[in-house]
């Protein structure tokens, strides 16, 4: 039996998004050097970890679909849109809905003047910090050798 696309195409929404997790993942490994985090009840860890499986059953299953077809590899025909056998779905027809004309009222909000209010001065103790001074440090003294590169002559090339 070979992949099909599923009822509503649910088997292969569930194949894309598994190989997605899969891959999101994996690029996150290359970029930043681990896997994708665990996330809230470590869910997204959970799905991360069933998107391996997945992907390694679709590796396996996929496999074993090369190695049994006698003619090779051969890709999984799609069936047509028009041969889907889909539910009709009902006509709708969108109510017309009239809505009266609406005037806010005029409303003047009260003046409202917050009271005065003043923060207490607090004083804070005065710190001193300790003296504090870096040992000096003197960096020995360093000079490149002298270096003489050997003269290279290249030989005469005469062309033909």
């Amino acid at each position: 039996q070979s992949f099909g696309i599923g009822p509503y195409g649910l088997e292969l929404v569930s194949v894309v998004t598994s190989v997605g997790l899969t891959l999101w993942s994996l690029g996150s490994f290359v970029q930043r050097g681990r896997g994708l985090p665990a996330g809230p009840l470590g869910l997204l860890g959970l799905a991360e970890g069933l998107s391996y499986l997945a992907a390694l059953g679709l590796l396996a299953a996929g496999a074993s679909t090369v190695l049994k077809a006698s003619k090779g590899f051969e890709l999984p025909t799609l069936p047509s849109p028009s041969s889907l056998n889909l539910p009709k779905l009902p006509d709708f027809k969108v109510p017309d809905i009239k809505v009266p004309n609406f005037q806010a009222p005029d409303f003047k909000a009260p003046d409202f003047q917050a009271p005065d209010f003043k923060a207490p001065d607090i004083k804070v103790p005065d710190f001193k910090s300790p003296d504090f001074k870096l040992p000096d440090f003197k960096a020995p003294a360093f000079s490149m050798p002298d270096i003489k590169m050997p003269d290279i002559k290249m030989p005469d090339i005469k062309m033909p």
